[in-house]
């Protein structure tokens, strides 16, 4: 939504904060809320079963979801994740578009645009791995077959974080000039800062 106004589209004006998930269009809002939904039934699930989230080691939700209570309620653990979630979306789209009331429109600047386009793929991608891995990194943990000492939030083992890191900050490299950066709100103002 922010690249669609970003781009000056139909449909997408200045007043529309894209940065907030309550400004979704009724389409994109119902998708969020099936994702909330689905996981909501996959804790029910798997994890019926273990009690309640403290017996995971699950004890408080981060701010600013802190008023989420969930150590009794696997129900209320999903609350805690979406908030979290959404959160975590809404931050990185500000550092990405810049913060509302002051989007960046760049309707007739292809290379800008571009560049915004690669630096949304490059966050998106980067984070859906790096979440990916934690978790395998995690569950090894409890099966015994990842080494006790590791940390699981910042672990490469395999070395495809890099390399994924690697691929990304060529594309950013070749899409984002310190000259197209200097035109935009997002990460810094050269080509080195953006990939950093």
């Amino acid at each position: 939504m922010p690249r669609a106004e970003n781009g000056g589209l139909p449909g997408y004006p200045l007043s529309l904060n894209c940065n907030s998930t309550d400004a979704l269009p009724a389409a994109w809002l119902n998708r969020l809320l099936a994702s909330e939904s689905s996981w909501r039934r996959l804790v029910r699930a798997k994890c019926d079963g273990v009690g309640v989230p403290g017996n995971l080691s699950c004890h408080s939700c981060p701010a600013p979801c802190d008023r989420i209570e969930f150590t009794t309620s696997f129900s209320s653990l999903v609350s805690c994740f979406a908030c979290v979630g959404r959160k975590w979306g809404q931050d990185a789209i500000e550092d990405l578009y810049g913060t509302f009331p002051d989007p960046l429109v760049m309707a007739g600047q292809r290379l800008e645009r571009s560049c915004q386009s690669s630096l949304g793929r490059a966050a998106r991608e980067l984070f859906a791995l790096r979440l990916a891995e934690g978790v395998r990194f995690q569950e090894g943990l409890f099966r015994g077959t990842t080494p006790a000492n590791t940390d699981c939030q910042n672990a490469d083992l395999r070395g495809r974080i890099a390399r994924k890191r690697g691929l990304l900050e060529r594309l950013i490299r070749r899409r984002c000039s310190t000259a197209v950066l200097q035109s935009s709100t997002s990460w810094g103002n050269t080509t080195d800062s953006a990939v950093a």
